[in-house]
Formats: C-alpha cells, structure tokens, sequence
C-alpha cells in the first residue's frame, strides 16, 4: 500500500466516525469517496436509511464561509429552487464541525450525470436546460432579502470588478516560475505575458467600475459551470457548490456561464473559442424565462475579455500549487486572445441574433 492509499485509508475511515458520531443514518454500508467533486472533498454514503451525499469542505474554508453557504442553501431549498434536501445532524444543525477541524454536511444523493472530467459531452438540451435554470435563478434571486455572500473575494464583485493590481502580480508571478520551466505551457506563457500586461495596463478600472454600477446586480452562484450541475438525462435536478456565491452583475455570471458551456473544447473557458450555435442557443433559452437588457448583450464579449486577462485557476494551480493541468491551458497560443480578436464581430452577434 502506498503513503498515499493509507492517508486516504484513513481519511475515510475517520468520515465513517464522524457520520457514526453526529448523524442518525443507521448503519453505514458503503462509503465511496468521489473523484469528481472538485475542490472539496465528497463521499456517497450508502446506509440501511438511505443513500446520501456528504460534502466536506478544504481546510483553507473559513467557518463563516462554510456556515453562509449551509444557511444559503436552506434558504434556496425553501424557495424552490433546485437545491439537494439537506439532512440535519444529531444537534438539529445542517452544519457538523468536528473536535479535529472537519466541517461538512449531508445532501440527498441523485442518480445522475456529472459533467466529465475531460471533453464536452453535454447535448443541445441539457445546455438549453441549463440556460432556463440559470435565469429562473436570476429571475426569483432579484426578490431575495439581503443574503450574506458565502465567500469573501475581491474581484469581479459589484463593488471592485476588476482589480489590475491583482491580474498583473498573477502574470508576474507566473512569468518567474514559467522561466525556470522548459515545457511548452510554459514557453507560451513567456511568450504572452508581456501582451497580457499590456493589455491589463490598457484598461480603465474606474469606467470599468462605473459600467459594472449601471447593469442589474444580484447574488450569483459564482461558479455556475457544467461541473455544478447535476442532470438526470436533459434535466437539470440539482445545483451544487455555492461557495463562491456573492453580489456580481448579472451579466457577468449569464458571460462566465456562456463561455463554460459553450466552449468549443476543455480549456480554461476564458481562453477557449466558444462555438456560436451553442452560444445562441444557450441565450435563447435563457431569454424565455428572463430578460436581458441592449447593454448587458453589448457587454458580454468585454467581460469575456476582462476573464480572459485574469486565468486565475490554471496559472495559480500549475505555477504556485504544481498541479497537472497543463490540459487545461488553450489548444493554441492564438486563443490566448480569442475574445479580444472577436470583441466587436461577437458583440454584433450578441445583438443580432433575433433574440
């Protein structure tokens, strides 16, 4: 048995004593850890009562975060929105933290299908399906009271939309360790940073910020991606992950959402051409069931940009955690500037389309 294969031995030998100390689920049968629940960790657990998904979070995951999105979720269920019915623990709380630092919590388990790990599989109705789920969020999150925001992130928030500082220590950052790698990833990543800080420097925070003011703002998921659905054939029966929920313009999540469903490959969706027959269905369906103003259509293509100049999850991931995930990085050194090559030929698009 490798070091590896008995610390996760013994991780989940500990989640069995914790779901034995803190839930009344009966007997445990079978407890599964599952590879596809991204940054967290996540287990089917399979009991004489039923079957269930437990979700813990990363230690990094402050208690106030984990607690504003356990109390989020409560509230979206009660609202009818596609949420797993939560299961309460032994002292009544959605919630368990444990004497050692573990916090987590149990869902209903779905039959389903995730999105893969590698390729786009998703049909043309499952990303219509997901369109009308995303806008009748929009449509009701416009009523909600004042939510606490789970996580506490200073970019592409309403109140600072694009922070420069932030995206230019990114590319310097990863500029020094590429140097001391000899990959392509790496190569290309020298030959473009002094582009993308160019084009950083380029940019106008404050009339960023001012546009950013004047478009419909509300509580957005935050990471609205294939990878948080949950589909039973076309149907999308469930949203996971709000962690990241927090107060953005409403375009700006419709934009993220765009460019990860209709991609025309894996890559980091922001340096990735989108496939234009997926992007207008994807924004005819969503305008059946919610609107979306002249200028939140004219703004898409400028926020995919802005997305583009901040690759915050591969750079941070190869460079500073030496991940794998050089298969996340664009196809071609080309997409690196896909969405500020196309800006104006996709915002004529976007508004064209007899939406």
């Amino acid at each position: 048995m490798t070091t590896i294969e008995h610390a996760r031995n013994l991780e989940v030998s500990q989640v069995l004593a914790d779901l034995q100390s803190h839930y009344s689920i009966g007997k445990v049968i079978h407890l599964t850890r599952m590879s596809n629940a991204g940054q967290n960790d996540a287990y089917k657990v399979e009991s004489d009562k039923g079957v269930f998904f437990l979700r813990k979070y990363r230690k990094k995951i402050d208690q106030r975060t984990a607690v504003n999105e356990t109390q989020l979720l409560q509230f979206l269920r009660q609202n009818g929105l596609p949420v797993a019915g939560l299961t309460l623990n032994v002292r009544g709380e959605v919630l368990t933290q444990t004497e050692h630092g573990d916090r987590f919590f149990l869902q209903e388990f779905f039959e389903a299908s995730f999105f893969p790990s590698q390729g786009i599989e998703l049909n043309s109705e499952q990303i219509g399906a997901s369109a009308e789920v995303l806008a009748d969020y929009h449509r009701r999150a416009v009523n909600f009271p004042l939510l606490a925001a789970p996580a506490n992130i200073d970019n592409f928030t309403v109140s600072r939309f694009f922070s420069k500082e932030k995206a230019l220590t990114l590319w310097k950052m990863a500029m020094e360790q590429a140097a001391h790698n000899d990959d392509p990833v790496s190569q290309t990543v020298l030959d473009i940073t002094s582009i993308k800080i160019d084009q950083i420097m380029g940019l106008d925070e404050t009339a960023i910020d001012q546009q950013v003011r004047e478009l419909p703002s509300l509580l957005a998921h935050g990471d609205f991606t294939p990878q948080n659905l949950i589909f039973q054939e076309d149907r999308v029966v469930a949203i996971t992950d709000w962690e990241l929920a927090r107060y953005q313009p409403r375009v700006w999540e419709v934009t993220r959402a765009l460019c990860a469903f209709c991609r025309s490959d894996i890559s980091d969706f922001f340096n990735t051409p989108i496939d234009l027959e997926r992007a207008r269905g994807f924004l005819l369906r969503y305008l059946q069931v919610n609107t979306l103003s002249d200028a939140e259509l004219r703004a898409i293509p400028f926020f995919a940009y802005l997305g583009s100049l901040l690759p915050e999850y591969i750079l941070t991931s190869k460079y500073l955690h030496s991940r794998n995930v050089d298969h996340f990085f664009p196809k071609e050194a080309r997409y690196w500037n896909w969405w500020k090559d196309s800006g104006a030929q996709l915002t004529d698009f976007f508004l064209t389309q007899d939406l």
